[in-house]
């Protein structure tokens, strides 16, 4: 678990990740590829592809498995 004192800079970083990377890309065409896994779970490591929802899930469960408290409004 990342330290208190990390928490912006770890959240900062996986933003940018989601952001910036060239990994990931926005569409409003939503199509699973493996439909047993969790839907940001395979967004993550699957589609890479979504719409804004899917991005602030991801980040919220990235933040979460860190250990940086965070909730998706």
């Amino acid at each position: 678990l990342v330290p208190e004192e990390y928490h912006e800079q770890v959240a900062r970083a996986f933003a940018a990740h989601l952001r910036e990377s060239g990994e990931f890309t926005y569409t409003t065409t939503l199509e699973p590829k493996d439909r047993k896994l969790d839907p940001l779970a395979d967004f993550l490591k699957n589609t890479r592809a979504g719409h804004c929802e899917w991005f602030a899930g991801a980040l919220t469960m990235l933040l979460r498995a860190a250990g940086v408290p965070c909730q998706l409004v």
